[in-house]
């Protein structure tokens, strides 16, 4: 509907005199609001970017499960779960510690058993069913371990490390120690994974 034909009180002079104005605001607010730089909303707030860890490990707290006879260490002030010493979970938040190893920037070390005839490269084959890990056989404190660490997008999304506690017979099913971690930082995982400490001797390997 034009705005010719809509039908109004107005004199001609007051209707022209109302559209000129309208007219001039119109142009004035788009050539003042040109003048200024646009905002833009942030994505997140800046006290969502999470604060540099120290991987300086005298400056970290040392925690022991005497179920399984071993220590290790965590960056300090964060949380340590350790009311299941078969499942330990750790983050730098509550909620970061509450959630599954694979969610965020929690860490879990469990214990599972290792069936007669089984290694713990089976235990890595089934965790990383889904990826294509990169795989190294490593030692701590100088047990047999592995490390396995899966990428994504060019990062690190998956990462564990699997240590016999005590390796399986044809009697009986072994022990090993497993360190699950995400999205953690690895520098802070590969320490973390560095500081573990074992009570008893060194597991002696089946022939």
């Amino acid at each position: 509907m034009s705005l010719w034909r809509v039908k109004h009180s107005l004199s001609p002079i007051v209707e022209a005199a109302l559209i000129a104005v309208v007219a001039c605001y119109g142009f004035l607010a788009i050539f003042f609001d040109a003048l200024k730089p646009h905002t833009v909303d942030m994505l997140s707030p800046i006290m969502a970017v999470r604060p540099a860890v120290s991987i300086a490990i005298d400056t970290w707290e040392r925690h022991d499960d005497t179920v399984h006879r071993y220590a290790f260490a965590a960056p300090h002030g964060w949380i340590v779960d350790d009311r299941n010493p078969s499942a330990i979970r750790i983050g730098r938040f509550a909620k970061e510690a509450a959630d599954a190893p694979e969610e965020e920037y929690s860490l879990l070390i469990s214990s599972v058993p290792i069936q007669p005839r089984q290694q713990i490269e089976n235990l890595a084959a089934a965790d990383f069913a889904q990826a294509r890990p990169a795989v190294y056989d490593v030692a701590m404190d100088g047990r047999p371990a592995m490390f396995a660490v899966a990428f994504e997008n060019g990062r690190v999304s998956r990462q564990a490390v699997y240590v016999v506690l005590t390796p399986p017979s044809d009697a009986s099913p072994g022990t090993a120690l497993v360190i699950r971690a995400g999205r953690l930082d690895p520098a802070v995982f590969s320490t973390l994974v560095s500081t573990l400490r074992f009570y008893d001797q060194k597991p002696k390997t089946t022939p």
